[in-house]
């Protein structure tokens, strides 16, 4: 089974992979996006790896469908959907979760997780990284790479 989190967004604002991937760094989070890839080819499964721990997710670029924007309560001028897919591995949702929510910060874009029909604001998106990547490494005694807060997280994938 898997989990999805969608960004829809302007094409016009996506970031190249490299921007991305900075802007990753930039918000200070241990997650290397690998930005060896094109946009307009590539869909697939995309390394991302969390504080050095082999990670990543199903990474696909579509045009919107303005169909679900509009059930969505989203803006309709959004012309661009990136979806990411994980499967159970707990790194996989920290990947995708930093690397979703720094998008959706950088292109003005929108964060939507399908499965509940919610859309998640992208500085939240990110507390949450924080705090699973915080969980993450304490399970293993290891030092955080990010701060954390003791939030809950919104949605119950684990």
């Amino acid at each position: 089974m898997s989990y999805d989190l969608s960004v829809y967004l302007k094409r016009s604002n996506m970031p190249s992979p490299e921007q991305w991937r900075q802007a990753i760094h930039d918000a200070g989070f241990a997650v290397d996006l690998d930005a060896d890839f094109d946009i307009e080819t590539f869909g697939g499964f995309l390394p991302c790896p969390v504080d050095g721990k082999v990670s990543g997710f199903e990474l696909t670029f579509a045009e919107c469908d303005h169909e679900e924007t509009e059930e969505s309560g989203l803006p309709l001028d959004l012309d661009f959907t990136v979806v990411f897919s994980i499967g159970s591995n707990p790194l996989e949702m920290i990947s995708a979760l930093i690397a979703s929510g720094v998008l959706a910060q950088l292109s003005e874009g929108w964060l939507v997780d399908p499965q509940v029909g919610q859309s998640i604001p992208a500085n939240e998106a990110l507390e949450q990284g924080r705090l699973l990547l915080a969980e993450a490494c304490s399970a293993t005694e290891e030092t955080p790479a990010t701060t954390s807060s003791n939030k809950k997280v919104w949605w119950k994938f684990w």
